[in-house]
């Protein structure tokens, strides 16, 4: 039984005749898989839980339905959910009218747990027979959540002509840049300390139009608050078919340096152009 997206959130905590699986016990849970997927300006994820929980669930009346109510923990503890859909293999099974014998999802949801702040899958099950057994069942969340963690992003671009592209993934990094100057010690000069904060690369495949590629990417991790932020971005080896230091890569669009707050985390629109590099001048 599914459910459409929905707008609306809500916190929710298991009660005492609940019974909780958990994806970090194989016996409770089989193959649980999560896809972590970026998406739009300003940035959220789509996780996308699949797996088979195993309820162990047996009813042995045929005169009388039985109900209960299973939460799968999906190991993820988003601090805002923005919307999601949900959907279980077993809807519903009957063997006719004469042998009493019924099987039936009758409710999916998502909730985040008010006592945990996990994200559970919540599936109520109905069994009547004699026995009635639900073994397992699959499922599928699709939850999309907000990200408020420091972000900086942006878009690469190069000319579809300047190089031949190899692969489809894993063609730039990206770090940021803080610059320290360290006061002058025993009457000697100053130094300049350079470290590097964040990591990432581009979120998706590249795209192509009149004549150009372009990937986003993202840049997250240890990032600063109120400190100037220098965004580098390289190829990485084997992504083209030249080498990394036949480019230059050279931010076209947004702050230099980025400065990120506490009120303004998240910074878009830092674009980079790549091209053959010319060399000192």
């Amino acid at each position: 039984m599914s459910g459409a997206l929905r707008p609306a959130f809500s916190m929710a905590q298991p009660g005492p005749q609940d019974t909780i699986l958990d994806t970090k016990d194989p016996n409770q849970v089989s193959s649980p898989r999560v896809l972590d997927i970026m998406l739009g300006s300003p940035i959220e994820q789509l996780l996308i839980f699949t797996g088979i929980a195993i309820p162990g669930y047996e009813n042995r009346s045929s005169k009388r339905l039985g109900f209960g109510t299973w939460w799968v923990n999906l190991g993820r503890s988003p601090k805002q959910v923005i919307s999601y859909t949900a959907v279980v293999g077993l809807a519903s099974i009957h063997a006719g009218d004469g042998e009493g014998f019924i099987l039936a999802a009758d409710a999916v949801s998502v909730v985040l747990r008010d006592d945990t702040g996990e994200l559970a899958l919540v599936c109520d099950l109905a069994a009547k027979g004699d026995p009635a057994a639900v073994n397992r069942f699959s499922y599928q969340a699709s939850v999309i959540v907000a990200v408020q963690d420091p972000v900086i992003a942006g878009v690469i671009r190069w000319p579809a002509s300047l190089a031949t592209l190899l692969r489809q993934s894993n063609l730039f990094s990206a770090v940021g840049h803080t610059v320290i100057t360290m006061p002058p010690a025993g009457g000697g000069f100053g130094s300049v300390v350079v470290h590097d904060v964040g990591h990432g690369g581009e979120t998706d495949r590249p795209t192509s139009a009149d004549g150009w590629f372009a990937v986003p990417y993202l840049l997250t991790g240890d990032l600063p608050m109120n400190t100037d932020i220098t965004v580098a971005v390289s190829a990485v080896s084997g992504a083209f078919s030249l080498p990394p230091n036949a480019f230059a890569l050279t931010q076209v669009a947004g702050p230099r340096p980025v400065r990120l707050t506490p009120s303004s985390p998240q910074v878009f629109g830092v674009d980079f152009e790549m091209s053959l590099d010319s060399g000192p001048r």
